[in-house]
């Protein structure tokens, strides 16, 4: 008899919430407890959140046996679970645990989850090593129901009563995916009934709700929405569009009379949405955060160019930085000169302290001004950033941007007097100097959806050099390696048109790549390994740091790019990794350096063959 009475809403940083039990009643084979779930509104009140009864027993009972009759002719539910998620249910990364819908009904609906990771996952505080009744198993039954409501009657629905819940002695060995049956005994306009079976791979009853009772509305769909303060549609329209549309009036005279700076547009543009602004508007001035976010699609097209399952680093990078973009034009820089400004990248410092995958879901970009000046017809913008996954940090650093006028561009001077690209060849033993070409291997554009064998280096799509004219494994800087290499400027490269619409110019971040990519080369020529073993990302928690001081447009020649290796190493657990410095020279003049870069060959787990029995057969 477990009832929902109150939902518990975060309104501050921390609420206390008190687990309560009654006295423990003996019964037959057993004991029962009342128990309820309260939080402290004042001194001398308190809400009770929900109720119930819970029986104890020295063992679990026997599962039971179903029927064939259990089992319901199904057709498949009109989206995939992925669409569901994001059109649908509002779960985050973490409680989205349904990873198919096998099919729907007017009867019910099935769907397969997997299990929730160990309670240390999710709390930082534990009581147990295990979990005593599966969470992500619960919640994703309630989430089935609401596929089902919202399929069936057009509207979601919230829990309310469950008359029953209970485990049986199969669900002391739970491992592996669950399947989850929900079957509709009533429906009325705002309530349906009915039960849950959970079964696990054997196809052996687990658990089991009876007695599921929900309560449906139409204006439950829009509360299931999280609505942002801008939407994807508003941030495309100040990427390529009108940018009145995306911030307001003040902007309108960027619609046709003047050009502003923008964002990147796709396929190099990666905010979703903007959810808070604590920041005022058209203030440009030091201020608090602002919050975007970027839903990572599992198949996008830099995984498959970086032939990876880890985030090539230039998207991490981008992630990172355009919501730095997206204040400065909140906070009106556009406005505080009557010249045409672009913008500019300057560099920063940042560390990874978790990967980044094609599984990562939802990413939360933080944002912060801290200081902005302006001098000789220039702004400086300095920002902090964070890039979040399910709540916690997983990038962190600093940056700074500037604006600058088309004169202010065109004065290139670069890096005077940069080391990293003014090593002489001539030093390089020619006896133990390599050089290698590349050929176009798909995919070759991100819209390519071809894809050729995995070499352990990215496909032309992102692969940013052409040869490289040297390789040695004992020269540059610090005489652990050095690697020179070449990139012929191509005006119709993709992503002179997506970075930026009026403003083509190659992303930083893109150059930055192109320095990593050589380095990841050399750990590929330096060990014997499968490179579709393992995979490749940037080093965790490695500070590092980049400078830009110039541009590479569609009228530069040509691009070369060195690398001084200074750690190698081939670790425990299969790892290699390696670190450097480099530099970067667009015809003749240094514009990039890039400081204690990290990159490493990680070993891809491997699944272990397990054998299932057919889930299909049962329903025939």
């Amino acid at each position: 008899n477990m009832r929902l009475l109150k939902g518990i809403k975060l309104h501050t940083q921390q609420e206390n919430i008190q687990v309560n039990l009654g006295k423990c009643i003996p019964r037959e084979n057993g004991f029962q407890t009342p128990g309820n779930i309260t939080s402290q509104q004042t001194e001398n009140t308190a809400f009770i959140h929900s109720s119930c009864t819970i029986l104890l027993k020295d063992r679990l009972p026997k599962p039971p046996v179903l029927s064939q009759a259990a089992f319901m002719e199904l057709k498949p539910y009109p989206i995939n679970i992925d669409q569901a998620y994001n059109d649908i249910l509002f779960h985050g990364k973490a409680l989205q645990g349904i990873t198919s819908i096998n099919g729907y009904s007017k009867k019910g609906i099935e769907v397969v989850t997997h299990l929730a990771p160990s309670p240390d996952q999710w709390f930082s505080k534990t009581f147990h090593s295990k979990w005593v009744i599966e969470p992500l198993m619960l919640d994703a039954a309630f989430q089935a129901a609401i596929l089902w409501s919202y399929e069936r009657m057009g509207q979601v629905c919230l829990p309310s009563f469950i008359a029953n819940l209970r485990l049986y002695s199969s669900f002391e060995k739970l491992k592996g995916d669950i399947r989850i049956l929900f079957t509709v005994n009533e429906e009325t306009k705002n309530k349906i009934n009915g039960y849950f079976t959970f079964l696990n791979e054997d196809n052996i009853v687990v658990a089991s709700i009876t007695g599921f009772e929900a309560i449906t509305d139409p204006s439950l769909n829009d509360k299931f929405k999280n609505n942002p303060l801008f939407s994807k549609k508003s941030i495309l329209a100040f990427a390529q569009g009108n940018p009145s549309e995306a911030f307001g009036e003040k902007y309108t005279i960027f619609d046709k009379d003047r050009q502003i700076a923008r964002l990147p547009r796709p396929p190099y543009f990666f905010m979703d949405r903007v959810l808070t602004a604590d920041h005022p508007q058209w203030e440009m001035k030091s201020g608090g955060w602002i919050e975007a976010q970027y839903d990572i699609p599992k198949n996008e097209w830099y995984f498959n160019a970086n032939r990876t399952n880890t985030i090539p680093y230039a998207i991490l990078l981008e992630i990172a930085l355009q919501p730095c973009g997206w204040l400065a034009a909140y906070a009106g820089s556009a406005l505080e000169s009557d010249d045409r400004l672009y913008f500019r990248n300057l560099g920063g410092n940042a560390k990874l302290i978790h990967p980044v995958s094609r599984n990562s879901g939802t990413l939360t970009m933080r944002s912060r001004m801290k200081e902005a000046s302006k001098a000789g017809g220039m702004i400086i913008q300095d920002f902090d950033i964070e890039v979040l996954s399910d709540g916690l940090p997983i990038y962190v650093g600093t940056t700074n941007f500037g604006f600058f006028t088309q004169k202010a561009l065109s004065n290139q001077v670069g890096i005077r007097n940069s080391q990293l690209t003014s090593y002489l060849p001539s030093k390089v033993d020619p006896k133990t100097v390599q050089n290698f070409n590349f050929t176009n291997d798909a995919p070759l554009t991100p819209d390519d959806k071809n894809c050729d064998e995995n070499n352990g280096m990215p496909s032309k799509a992102l692969r940013m050099f052409d040869e490289i004219e040297i390789f040695s494994f004992d020269a540059g800087l610090y005489n652990n390696g050095y690697i020179k290499a070449i990139k012929h400027v191509d005006p119709s490269e993709w992503f002179f048109n997506a970075h930026f619409y009026q403003d083509p110019v190659c992303p930083g971040s893109l150059g930055v790549e192109s320095f990593l990519q050589m380095i990841r080369f050399f750990l590929l020529k330096k060990y014997d390994f499968d490179p579709k073993k393992y995979d490749a990302q940037i080093s965790l928690n490695q500070d590092h740091e980049w400078i830009y001081r110039g541009q590479i447009t569609p009228s530069n020649k040509k691009i070369d790019i060195h690398a001084h290796i200074k750690q190698i190493n081939k670790g425990q657990n299969n790892t290699y990794s390696i670190i450097a410095d480099g530099g970067l020279v667009v015809d003749g003049i240094c514009i990039y350096e890039m400081k204690q870069f990290g990159v490493e060959f990680k070993k891809i787990p491997q699944k272990k063959a397990t054998t299932k029995k057919s889930i299909s057969s049962t329903k025939k």
